[in-house]
């Protein structure tokens, strides 16, 4: 992606990956004077253009214990709309756990609106999942929801996956088939295991409530994949998958290499790769001409 970033600012174009969408792909850019990165980039690689959006706005003592954000970008085919979500948080504040939650909606003028606080603690590894509507964060023994048309957060119990019972390890999220993923992986003496769970929804409510309905009454969690390889010295690396193939080869994301697994044959392959270790994430993109001007943002064209 280096081919398209702004050069003009050498310096704010190191930064993680926010999510892709239509197209669209949302960078979390590196502020050196706060020491964060802000989710503020949005780009188009096919039509070059490309929008900062306004950096986040800092109040007295922010500084004081560091800070962090988790973000989000996804598309809501509801309301037809693509938002962008920050959450701020003080990681120097061990007894509080909430966030400063703001959203971002392309073209609407309005800007950053507040969204209140979320008083739950996110993993901050990896970007976030958009899928149903939704944009998904791997909490700590669950997962947190953000509805892009209501704005409104909730809950969602994981899989049937083993956790610790003290200091739970966020479950990896991907999305895998249009579909929230929840990866699981165990490595063994001898083998490395994985398990893979979609969220899907059912096909009639099972509730008769007139009331909204549980989760249990509209989704379940349906295990995919569950495969295993040899480990050898060249598995000691966490491996991700991050897309599924129409063959059903997983693909893989490990160190800057690019794997994948075909479970009929249960080969773990080598595609591509150069092992370099900053090249540490991958997500699924689809090439679009969905313009940022069209929608209302004042873009930039590279040339």
């Amino acid at each position: 992606m280096d081919n398209f970033y702004p050069l003009e600012e050498p310096l704010r174009a190191l930064g993680d990956l926010v999510g892709s969408c239509n197209g669209l792909v949302c960078l979390k850019i590196f502020d050196l004077d706060a020491w964060v990165q802000d989710p503020i980039y949005i780009c188009n690689p096919v039509t070059r253009e490309y929008v900062y959006l306004p950096k986040y706005i800092y109040g007295d003592g922010d500084f004081h214990c560091g800070c962090y954000f988790v973000c989000g970008f996804g598309y809501s085919y509801s309301t037809d709309e693509y938002k962008v979500v920050r959450m701020y948080r003080r990681s120097g504040v061990y007894l509080d756990v909430s966030s400063k939650v703001q959203v971002y909606t392309l073209g609407s003028g309005q800007g950053w609106r507040d969204k209140g606080r979320l008083d739950h603690l996110l993993c901050r590894i990896g970007p976030s999942i958009c899928a149903n509507g939704a944009l998904y964060w791997s909490g700590y023994g669950k997962i947190v929801s953000f509805d892009l048309a209501k704005e409104e957060f909730s809950i969602i119990p994981l899989p049937p996956i083993p956790l610790k019972k003290k200091n739970p390890v966020p479950a990896c999220l991907r999305l895998l088939r249009g579909y929230l993923s929840v990866i699981n992986s165990t490595r063994g003496e001898e083998r490395t295991f994985f398990r893979i769970w979609a969220l899907k929804k059912k096909s009639k409510c099972t509730s008769s409530a007139i009331e909204e309905p549980a989760f249990d009454d509209l989704w379940y969690w349906n295990e995919e994949f569950s495969f295993s390889w040899e480990n050898t010295g060249t598995m000691d690396r966490a491996y991700l998958p991050f897309a599924v193939t129409n063959s059903n080869q997983v693909l893989l994301w490990c160190g800057g290499f690019l794997f994948y697994y075909d479970p009929q044959t249960t080969n773990l392959t080598k595609l591509w790769g150069e092992g370099r270790l900053f090249l540490n994430e991958a997500i699924p993109h689809l090439n679009s001409l969905v313009s940022i001007k069209a929608l209302g943002e004042k873009s930039k064209t590279r040339i």
